[in-house]
């Protein structure tokens, strides 16, 4: 079987990815400009139903809620009683590979650190500078427990979300790929 072919079957498929290594001692602007908008870091399902959103167009309930059984953290940002954004954190090695599959391990091996990635925003939501937002309130949460650096990886050709990573001050650019074939996953 040539590559090309197990290509077309997506028995195999590469993904290019920038690590982006934070220092969390960096600050930003994270203030809601937008009249209704609200934000609230969430640990559980039950912090999520207490908040009072209803309207999840474009969000999968389920997926939330899995998450949060996993102990993983979200961030979000919500209109009303709509959910308009979310992003997702992780404090534990045990529940990195939920937040973000690549393996930091490699870039960090001393101390600990925090990984946030799986951000999502409503369509109807997007260039209101909310993924600036959840970033800065990552930040500020790992700061707050201690945590010297926190991870991130955009695809590389995601470059909406490399243009808002590139701002942040203190910020260290690694590249990776990742190559699939069949079960198996290779980082280099």
């Amino acid at each position: 079987m040539n590559i090309k072919f197990a290509k077309n079957l997506s028995l195999f498929k590469k993904y290019e990815y920038k690590i982006f290594k934070i220092s969390n001692d960096t600050k930003f602007d994270n203030q809601l400009n937008i009249a209704d908008l609200k934000k609230n870091l969430i640990i559980s399902f039950d912090d999520f139903k207490k908040i009072g959103v209803h309207d999840f167009s474009y969000f999968n309930i389920n997926f939330i809620k899995a998450l949060l059984d996993k102990k993983c953290i979200g961030f979000i940002i919500f209109h009303k009683d709509k959910l308009v954004h979310i992003r997702w954190m992780s404090v534990s090695k045990n529940t990195h590979k939920f937040v973000d599959d690549i393996s930091f391990h490699k870039y960090e091996k001393n101390g600990l650190f925090g990984v946030w990635g799986n951000a999502f925003t409503n369509p109807n939501y997007r260039g209101l500078g909310l993924n600036k937002i959840s970033i800065s309130e990552c930040i500020k949460f790992l700061r707050e427990k201690n945590f010297k650096f926190s991870f991130a990886s955009v695809r590389s050709n995601n470059q909406n979300n490399i243009k808002t990573y590139i701002k942040i001050k203190k910020c260290y650019i690694y590249h990776t790929m990742i190559i699939k074939f069949l079960w198996f996953r290779f980082i280099f």
